[in-house]
């Protein structure tokens, strides 16, 4: 690697570090990317003035778990809810074919809330603090983009019961 590249490197790690971890009361920092429907999309300020669930995902092992978050959500229209899903860490060449699977496997109405991301991975990794990217990560916003509940466990009943709960208040 070249010293430009380490410098790089070194300065990535040093902005993920010093972003800290969101708590609940935080306004979330900007995060963007193109949907599955090819449009460019940001959030907090996509749906700003309503209450929305935002899931992360950073590895296709927590796709099933997004999943399970999305349908959930949607299926009791509890909120609108965005999936954000991180391939940085993707090689360029195998993104086009992992949009492609992620794609496929997602019904056409849910491809303007599915985001793809592919930069600031180990910043936001850092900001969920996400210790495994086996599972999804859930942010509930509201209407101002802070955030009002958090979830770092995957889908259950139990975890869907606290989002119920946040969503009620």
């Amino acid at each position: 690697m070249t010293r430009r590249g380490l410098i790089a490197l070194a300065m990535a790690a040093i902005a993920a570090v010093a972003a800290g971890r969101l708590n609940v009361g935080d306004e979330l920092p900007a995060v963007g990317g193109e949907t599955l429907s090819g449009k460019h999309i940001e959030l907090p300020s996509a749906g700003a003035g309503a209450v929305r669930v935002l899931i992360f995902s950073f590895a296709k092992a927590a796709g099933d778990d997004s999943k399970h978050w999305s349908r959930r959500v949607e299926d009791d229209h509890a909120a609108e809810s965005y999936s954000l899903i991180f391939l940085e860490s993707a090689p360029r060449l195998f993104r086009g074919m992992a949009v492609s699977g992620i794609k496929s496997s997602m019904p056409k109405p849910m491809w303007d809330r599915t985001v793809i991301v592919v930069k600031d991975e180990a910043l936001w990794k850092s900001r969920l603090a996400v210790s495994e990217d086996k599972h999804a990560y859930v942010v509930m916003l509201d209407g101002t983009g802070h955030i009002r509940w958090i979830s770092t466990a995957p889908f259950s009943e139990g975890e869907y019961a606290e989002l119920r709960k946040a969503l009620s208040h």
